[in-house]
């Protein structure tokens, strides 16, 4: 009769797992209250949004280039979690070699378009913060001037 090992057969690895990560969570949380040492100070109790201040009594427009750049993140975000069902097919030791060098040359096409579209966007400025503030700085001083 072959040797069964008794842990596939009960929930000790699941308990296990369950009392490693409550212990994993408790221990950050005492190595942070060690570690910070109970200090605080009035900008990390104040409410943080986007770098805007919240409690500027005039009104802000959030600046298009905060748009623009999430778009750009869920953009290549997405794109890269593409490579995920890549690596598996990849990785199968059912390829054959030339389905391999297929895969492979399909990885490096899809890189170098990534690779272009941001280097693109970076020469058109997208992810320039500086100019878009600067822009909007001078509009506002503009509508000052001009009332």
């Amino acid at each position: 009769m072959p040797h069964v090992n008794p842990l596939t057969h009960s929930f000790v690895p699941i308990v296990f797992m369950v009392l490693m990560s409550t212990l994993t969570g408790i221990g950050v949380i005492v190595l942070s209250w060690f570690a910070g040492g109970g200090r605080t100070s009035h900008a990390g109790e104040t409410v943080y949004e986007c770098g805007l201040d919240p409690m500027d009594p005039t009104p802000h427009r959030f600046p298009v280039q905060f748009y623009v750049v999430a778009m750009l993140f869920i953009l290549f975000d997405v794109e890269i979690a593409l490579l995920y069902p890549w690596a598996v097919a990849f990785g199968s030791t059912s390829g054959t070699p030339a389905l391999r060098l297929f895969l492979w040359a399909e990885l490096m096409v899809f890189l170098a378009l990534l690779g272009v579209g941001y280097v693109y966007l970076l020469r058109i400025g997208a992810f320039d913060w500086v100019k878009g503030v600067r822009r909007q700085k001078s509009m506002a001083g503009d509508a000052r001037r001009a009332s």
